[in-house]
This record gives C-alpha cells, sequence and structure tokens, in this order.
C-alpha cells in the first residue's frame, strides 16, 4: 500500500511539475546575451540549452482582444528541452500553443484560428492549448515575422539524467555570473524541486521498507505457527505416507511447498488490496492538488514477493524437522 501510495504520488508530482515547470533549468532577464547561452551550454550536465525570444502580441480584434507576451523558440529544440514533450509536439509555424489559464482568460478555445498582431505584422495561427498554465508560445519564425529583432529574454536548458540536479544549477548560476557584463539574468532551478520531492518519497519509502520488514519477521512467525499446526494435525496422514513409501525428502519438500503456497497467496492478496489501497488513498491525498496518475511499482511488489516465498521456504524448516523426526510407527499409534 505505502510502496504503491509512493509511486503514485512520485508519478503525479513528476507529471505536474513537468507541465508546470516544463524545463529543467531556466535562465531569464529583460536582455540574455549570447554570452550567457554559451555559459550555459558549456557547463557539464547540461544536455541542451536554447535561446527564447518573447515579444508582446495582441491576440484577437476589436474589445475581445488579450494583450500577451509571446515566447518564440525553435520547435525541434522545444520538444527535446522540456521534461513532457508531448506538451510542444504540436508546435509548428501554424500553431500557437496556450496554456489552459491564459487560454480561458483570453476566451480561446482549442483549434480555434486566432489573429496574432504587433505594430510591425499581422498573422493567423491555429490555437492549441496545452496544460502549461500561463504559457503562450510559437516558433521563432513566427515571432520574428511579428516582431523582427525580438530580444532574447530566457534560455531553457536540460539536464543529463544522471547528474545531481541542485549541483548542477548552482554550477549554472556560476556560469551565468561569470559571463555577465552588468545585470546578471535570475537563474530557477526547476530540476532541484523536483528532486526534493523525490528525495522526501525516497525517504518515506525507505521508512516502509524498514516496517516491511518488521512485518515479513511476524508474516515468518505466522506462517510456521500455522505449518506447525498442520503438522500436529496431520501426523497419522503423514505416518501412512511414509509407511507407503514417502521419503523424508518428500516429505520435507511436501511442506516447503505448502508454506510456499501459504506466502503466495498471502502476498498475492496483500498486493492486490495494497495497490487499492494505496491509490484510493492517493487520490483522497492528492487530488486536491490536481490530476492523480496512478502507478504500480513493480519493483517493490517483485521484491517483496521474493521476499515472502524465502520466509515461506524458511517457514517451514522447523515444522518440517519436527515432522520426519517422527516414526511413523508413534506418528500412527498418537
Amino acid at each position: 500500500m505505502m510502496a504503491t501510495g509512493a509511486a503514485t504520488a512520485r508519478t503525479s508530482l513528476d507529471r505536474a511539475l513537468a507541465e508546470t515547470f516544463p524545463v529543467d533549468v531556466l535562465v531569464e532577464g529583460e536582455q540574455v546575451t549570447a554570452a550567457h547561452l554559451d555559459a550555459v551550454r558549456g557547463v557539464e550536465g547540461v544536455s541542451l540549452a536554447t535561446p527564447v525570444t518573447a515579444a508582446p502580441v495582441r491576440l484577437g480584434s476589436g474589445t475581445s482582444a488579450a494583450e500577451v507576451e509571446v515566447l518564440g523558440i525553435d520547435p525541434a529544440s522545444a520538444v527535446e528541452v522540456v521534461r513532457d514533450q508531448a506538451l510542444f509536439t504540436d508546435l509548428d509555424d501554424d500553431v500557437l500553443l496556450l496554456g489552459d489559464k491564459v487560454a480561458e482568460t483570453a476566451g480561446l478555445a482549442n483549434g480555434q484560428d486566432v489573429t496574432m498582431s504587433t505594430p510591425d505584422a499581422r498573422v493567423s495561427r491555429t490555437v492549441v492549448v496545452v496544460p502549461a498554465g500561463t504559457l503562450a508560445l510559437a516558433t521563432a519564425a513566427t515571432l520574428d515575422e511579428l516582431s523582427p529583432g525580438a530580444p532574447v529574454v530566457e534560455v531553457w536548458a536540460r539536464l543529463a539524467d544522471d547528474v545531481p540536479a541542485a549541483e548542477q544549477v548552482r554550477e549554472v548560476q556560476d556560469a551565468v555570473v561569470e559571463a555577465s557584463d552588468g545585470a546578471v539574468p535570475y537563474v530557477t532551478g526547476l530540476a532541484a524541486e523536483r528532486q526534493i520531492y523525490a528525495e522526501v518519497i525516497d525517504t518515506l519509502l525507505a521508512i516502509v521498507i524498514g516496517l516491511l520488514g518488521v512485518a515479513v519477521l511476524i508474516a515468518l512467525v505466522g506462517v510456521a505457527n500455522t505449518l506447525s499446526l498442520s503438522v500436529i494435525e496431520r501426523r497419522h496422514e503423514h505416518a501412512l505416507l511414509r509407511a507407503v513409501g514417502l521419503t523424508r525428502s518428500q516429505l520435507r519438500g511436501t511442506l516447503m511447498v505448502e508454506g510456499a503456497l501459504i506466502a503466495l497467496v498471502g502476498t498475492a492478496l496483500g498486493a492486490v488490496l495494497g495497490m487499492l489501497y494505496g491509490w484510493a488513498g492517493s487520490a483522497v491525498l492528492l487530488g486536491a492538488t490536481g490530476d492523480v496518475t496512478p502507478a504500480v511499482p513493480w519493483l517493490h511488489l517483485g521484491a517483496v514477493a521474493v521476499v515472502a516465498l524465502v520466509a515461506g521456504l524458511g517457514a517451514s524448516v522447523l515444522p518440517a524437522r519436527s515432522a520426519v523426526r517422527t516414526p511413523p510407527v508413534a506418528a500412527l499409534a498418537a
């Protein structure tokens, strides 16, 4: 249950952060220079960095028009730099991507054609609504057509998956400071925030694993008691089997199979109920913060099944030893 809840929380949190903060590192300022871009790209651990331009754009016409700052980015780089690539797969020169919040504020719907205008030009694009809050995004070519020479105001960077996020964000900050000649752009390390949440969940999961170890010990005693009682209750049956040719090793094997079946049946029931309760608990606790994405911790479930099987086999050792040490004649006479 706890492993399922932790996996669901992590998946839902990663999805929410990927939608709200789609990039690992964001460098933003009134004027981000080429030196800043080169400095970010030069940091070890940064797999991709791309410039983002911006310009104020009027969406629509008449009294219903809305003033929105639209960002411009190369569509191929946009897909590669974000964590949730599905956000920007529809971006091309004929599309204006709008976050759900800005689309609602501007009164625009998915698939609707909208006029984008600036003092320099006017173009028409198709609106695609994505779960990205207040983001308004077009291609760099579209923004250059609307506002030639639009300044670079942001750099989006993606970190490699195998690097410590917090340390890499600090290195990006240091590199940006060194490359600055005047105002220093602000560096936001969204990857570090994701890492903090992941560490909290990992700590809770480690506590759960410790509790699971205690539960395994308790279950081990329970399975051993169950097998011991079955050995006592079936002394006649075991003695009869021994009398007709069942060997000691075969009797041990029979009790080992019984112990394994008890453990695996209990594990299967516990896994199914645990996943259901884990999903339900996550929905109750996290449902108010956004959409909950159910997840199955296959690795933990596999580990639990292996431990349960070993525990079931181990619990059969003492009852089997008691069964095989009792002479068949004595057991029949009992």
